[in-house]
């Protein structure tokens, strides 16, 4: 079985976003900015834009232990979060898997907040292969 490492972090900072002054268009307004998609169960916003779920509550959790206050999750499309993440627009994002493209933009925490693996689960009398 592969096993995928589902990376769920707290803080996944863009090395352009530190090195650069924020632009015109940025949501930097003296506050943290996280985006993340939605991925239930890990995290999700309800129909009030209240974010939930394990990785989020993790977040905040971890961010309150660090006294951090000024912060605000953002729901968006994925392509755009990660974009925006890339362009210095958001400072983090959450439920990212590391992949070599990511991992020359983005900075990853050496200990990721879960571990997930994936699965297949097929009744016993299943007599079809699987590639």
């Amino acid at each position: 079985m592969r096993v995928l490492l589902v990376v769920l972090l707290s803080l996944l900072f863009s090395f352009d976003a530190i090195a650069q002054q924020p632009s015109s268009e940025s949501l930097y307004s003296g506050a943290l900015s996280i985006g993340m998609a939605e991925f239930p169960p890990y995290e999700f916003s309800t129909s009030d834009h209240q974010i939930h779920g394990f990785s989020a509550e993790l977040i905040n959790l971890t961010l309150a232990h660090m006294k951090i206050t000024s912060y605000h999750h953002k729901s968006y499309p994925w392509k755009r979060a990660l974009e925006s993440t890339y362009a210095g627009k958001i400072h983090a994002i959450h439920s990212t898997s590391k992949n070599t493209e990511r991992e020359e933009r983005l900075w990853f925490p050496d200990e990721p907040l879960v571990k997930s693996a994936k699965v297949f689960v097929v009744k016993n009398d299943n007599k079809q292969p699987l590639n």
